[in-house]
């Protein structure tokens, strides 16, 4: 019950302020499924995807949030496990998110409603028509993977802070 009540003293924190201060581990999670953000190898590959799945809890499922602005709400998601940050190689429609050593996205994360979050890339080729996260089939029946939306819509995503105790 304390536990409870200190998430949602977190989250009430950050929907109060103009920039969500979200430093540390956090678990993110799809709200449409409920799914979990986990590092995924790709067959055959070397490429790690940010799959998504209704993880184990001895998974390593927790994402390291670090703040890259003091002003805005912009952070790179660092896996701490996989070592590695989340990454899009190109910003647009449809691009799909690998974790990689050596290159980060930046990203800007909103506060919506009922402790919802949109995340999006800080770089926008048309600010017009903004990027958003989305979690898609990587191939029809196969794992679900993080990729770029656009359009004006609202995909939600929870993130909950690491319990460490």
């Amino acid at each position: 019950m304390h536990i409870l009540y200190l998430f949602f003293l977190f989250l009430s924190t950050c929907l109060a302020a103009d920039t969500v201060n979200l430093e540390g581990l956090f678990s993110i999670v799809e709200d449409y499924f409920g799914e979990t953000a986990i590092s995924s190898p790709a067959a055959n590959s070397t490429t790690v995807r940010v799959g998504f799945d209704r993880v184990d809890q001895r998974l390593h499922k927790d994402w390291l949030f670090t703040k890259v602005d003091s002003n805005r709400s912009w952070y790179t998601i660092e896996h701490p496990v996989a070592d590695g940050f989340i990454h899009f190689p190109e910003i647009k429609a449809g691009a799909q998110a690998v974790v990689t050593p050596t290159a980060s996205s930046f990203f800007e994360v909103i506060a919506r409603s009922n402790a919802r979050f949109t995340i999006q890339p800080v770089e926008q080729p048309d600010p017009n028509n903004p990027l958003y996260w989305y979690v898609g089939e990587f191939r029809s029946g196969e794992e679900r993977v993080l990729r770029l939306k656009s359009g004006r819509h609202d995909p939600g995503f929870s993130l909950i802070p690491h319990n460490s105790g």
